[in-house]
């Protein structure tokens, strides 16, 4: 409810300045009318995360670095704490094979090279006493295909453990090892990355400004990519101001007008004119009715004012105005 007042009432007022202007313009539009305003930041949330507290409040001055409103981090730090985990794991892996295997290790690997070369040794005897008996037809051919099916198998055992104990004694190669140290830096970034993610959940002031809104309040859930807060910053302001057509192609930028504020009087220049107007296409209008349109013009102070007149109208004086561009 709080966001659609402030949206009506956003309508409201750039309806009211375009009445404005269109009735006192008259026939020469000496003055286009507006608001003051300052640059706004405004604050996103990075993550649909629940606010858990908000540290400051609408129209409160701020400094760069401010807390404004914090969201709920616990969903990201176990996420953080399993990244962690699988670092851990790759820095282990990395370990391992810098290390190379244990004496208990190539013991074992030594035992099993034994085990498979007395098995081929068996196998190859009783090859070659099938062998002599089916020579002498006292065996069948079955017996002698068993019996080199054993033999084949004994000596890839053999070929195998031989081949393990060649690694465990050279150690990991050099790919291995590149390999392990690239999926440790991924997972250090991943880490760092997420870091990141979590600092962002804290809603901090980018400048130094007037906090003018906190669309949210404390326990809701904004989406992520929401606008969480708006700050006005920047040291100077500027007018928004709707220029009719007839004196918008008599403004360019650096153009100096004169702008009232509350009684006073400032010089600002212009800093940006819109290409397009700010309501009704110019191709549905009669060549009488284009003059009716009107183009947002933005002209900055050359005088720094107190951001609380944010909003406050302000009349610009467009006859007369010099360029010193």
């Amino acid at each position: 409810m709080k966001r659609l007042v402030r949206v009506c009432g956003a309508m409201l007022s750039i309806a009211a300045s375009l009445w404005l202007t269109a009735c006192s313009s008259g026939e020469d539009g000496a003055q286009a009318f507006g608001t003051l305003e300052w640059d706004r930041y405004e604050l996103v949330a990075t993550a649909a995360e629940p606010i858990v507290e908000i540290l400051a409040t609408e129209g409160q001055r701020v400094v760069a670095g401010d807390i404004i409103l914090r969201q709920d981090g616990a969903p990201q730090l176990a996420r953080l704490r399993m990244l962690q985990a699988q670092r851990d794991q790759q820095q282990a892996s990395l370990d391992e094979l810098l290390r190379g295997p244990r004496e208990e290790d190539i013991a074992r690997i030594r035992a099993e090279l034994a085990g498979a070369q007395g098995n081929l040794n068996n196998a190859a005897a009783q090859l070659k006493r099938v062998a002599d008996m089916r020579q002498r037809k006292l065996a069948p051919a079955a017996d002698l295909d068993r019996a080199q099916a054993d033999y084949d198998q004994s000596l890839a055992n053999r070929d195998a453990a031989n081949k393990r104990l060649e690694e465990a004694l050279n150690g990991a190669t050099v790919e291995q090892l590149d390999q392990l140290r690239a999926a440790l830096a991924a997972a250090e970034a991943a880490i760092d990355e997420h870091q990141i993610h979590i600092q962002r959940l804290t809603v901090r002031s980018p400048v130094d400004g007037l906090l003018e809104a906190l669309p949210f309040e404390t326990g809701e859930q904004p989406d992520s990519r929401a606008t969480v807060a708006i700050v006005l910053g920047g040291s100077r302001p500027w007018a928004r101001i709707y220029v009719p057509a007839p004196k918008r192609g008599k403004l360019s930028l650096e153009t100096v007008l004169t702008v009232h504020v509350g009684g006073q009087s400032y010089s600002g220049r212009v800093r940006r004119i819109s290409l397009d107007p700010v309501f009704t296409p110019y191709f549905a209008l009669s060549e009488h009715d284009r003059d009716r349109l009107a183009y947002l013009v933005e002209v900055e102070l050359e005088q720094a004012l107190d951001r609380s007149l944010a909003g406050f109208p302000v009349q610009v004086d467009l006859n007369g105005s010099d360029s010193d561009a």
